[in-house]
């Protein structure tokens, strides 16, 4: 007679342990970035079924939103934290988090509502295709080019002077001088120069590069301290990378499946991370001994180029050992050329850098 009870007793614990058990599944399938949907449904089978646990179902709940972001719903996001903030007030931690994030979507919405692209005819000479103009204040980033999906990817970008606002106060916190508003991915047709699609970000992400053979775009996100992984089947995150200081340039090498990004923030030595794309791990930080800005890959001979300043140099790395081999005072790159073997640089004082130039524009000219 006692061992049915035992077996009851066995069972009650089971079910009570049952959504700390989903939650975990689901956590495993956020942190992976794996299967959004699936988390998504598991996160809310625990808020059902978490009734004894209120704090777990509550985070739960949160993290329903912190998903809605990542795959760019925000109308769901925004529901998912009020539903924290009504459903849970005895989580005042997470109702306070909850009602942050519900301000920096309104705001991060606010200023994507802002982009509108218009695009002009060509001229009756047809010495450009199309041009792509942004509002007042935005820019393009530096655009990857899919030759084979005969597609473009770039981001329309805004970096304003700090104010009294949230989103000025949150720059503050991450040592920042500026705020980097959220960015918005443009995808052009490189047949009919159109653009195709616009997908808003809710975060800034500008130097762009695309891996051509996996098929998945690498942006360094400044402000957020990492460089993101976007699936060009989907235009979703994929990954997050996250990196020490402020990540600017940002590099591909699709044969080593090895990606490159410089970082700020070091006392005047910034360093250069590499990163196993297959792993989305660092395996290397090396030192730039200056401002590190612009990195290129020449996949010919495995070697990496990086513009430097302060002083004003390119630093050479053997993309093997990540070694550096060798320095170019006074100059900056631009471009490699890897079927040919060379590297196009410029006087690092000779003119207004072409970052500048391309900002002061607020255009894109398909040529």
């Amino acid at each position: 007679k006692s061992v049915p009870a035992v077996l009851l007793i066995g069972t009650i614990v089971l079910a009570q342990s049952s959504p700390r058990a989903m939650f975990e599944r689901a956590r495993m399938l956020d942190d992976s970035n794996r299967n959004l949907t699936e988390a998504i449904k598991l996160y809310t089978q625990v808020v059902n079924d978490a009734k004894s646990d209120r704090g777990l179902a509550a985070w739960a709940q949160f993290r329903i939103g912190v998903l809605w972001v990542r795959t760019h719903k925000l109308a769901d996001a925004a529901r998912a934290y009020k539903s924290v903030i009504a459903q849970f007030p005895g989580q005042p931690e997470l109702v306070t988090r909850a009602k942050a994030r519900l301000a920096e979507l309104a705001a991060r919405t606010k200023a994507a509502a802002k982009i509108s692209i218009s695009t002009e005819r060509a001229p009756d000479d047809r010495r450009w295709l199309a041009t792509l103009k942004l509002p007042a204040g935005y820019s393009f980033s530096r655009a990857a080019i899919d030759t084979a999906g005969r597609r473009l990817y770039s981001f329309a970008i805004r970096i304003r002077p700090l104010r009294g606002d949230l989103e000025s106060k949150r720059a503050v916190r991450r040592g920042l001088r500026d705020v980097y508003e959220p960015s918005t991915l443009v995808v052009v047709d490189l047949d009919t120069s159109s653009i195709i699609r616009t997908v808003p970000f809710q975060l800034f992400l500008g130097d762009v590069v695309l891996n051509p053979i996996t098929g998945l775009l690498y942006a360094s996100a400044v402000a957020d301290g990492c460089v993101k992984v976007i699936d060009t089947r989907t235009l979703l995150e994929k990954a997050s990378i996250r990196l020490e200081g402020f990540p600017s340039g940002v590099e591909v090498n699709p044969i080593t499946n090895r990606v490159y990004a410089t970082c700020q923030g070091f006392s005047g030595n910034d360093k250069l991370f590499v990163i196993d794309a297959e792993t989305n791990t660092v395996s290397a930080k090396v030192d730039l001994e200056g401002i590190g800005s612009k990195v290129v890959v020449n996949t010919a001979t495995n070697r990496v180029y990086v513009t430097v300043a302060e002083p004003p140099k390119i630093r050479v790395f053997d993309g093997e050992t990540n070694e550096a081999t060798e320095d170019l005072p006074e100059l900056r790159v631009f471009v490699a050329d890897s079927l040919n073997n060379r590297i196009y640089a410029a006087v690092a004082r000779s003119h207004v850098p072409t970052d500048e130039l391309r900002a002061s524009t607020g255009s894109l000219t398909l040529r």
